[in-house]
């Protein structure tokens, strides 16, 4: 993929939507409870909003049962939501680590290594 100022935000959507594709192939059942039947889907540990690095980075992406997803993302009470919160504690913690903890504007050149890297992993895991 050859990444322009022109097709930035383009590019920027097909590396989301290519990091969820190879979190699929790469955890196969929720990384939770280990369900593999029913609608998985590819949840952010660190929200996508804190920026775009963390929406395409792969490993900031887990594979979660639907279960699993709405108590991650919905905020809901609970001990069960704790749990689920807990266990991806380290990740997240690794995550705000690698890419900090403040939005900075993307350049072109991020987006063409991102994806250079996620074309490389792609062709790993596929």
């Amino acid at each position: 993929m050859k990444v322009t100022r022109r097709n930035l935000s383009r590019c920027k959507r097909e590396l989301v939507t290519l990091a969820c594709r190879i979190v699929h192939e790469r955890d196969k059942c929720c990384q939770y409870c280990g369900r593999r039947e029913g609608k998985l889907d590819a949840a952010h540990i660190v929200r996508r909003g804190r920026g775009w690095l963390y929406a395409a980075d792969p490993e900031n992406i887990v594979l979660l049962c639907r279960w699993h997803h709405d108590l991650l993302d919905h905020r809901r009470d609970g001990a069960e939501r704790r749990l689920v919160l807990e266990r991806f504690a380290d990740l997240n913690m690794r995550m705000l680590l690698k890419h900090g903890t403040q939005q900075q504007p993307v350049t072109v050149r991020q987006v063409q290594a991102m994806a250079d890297e996620l074309e490389r992993q792609w062709l790993e895991v596929s």
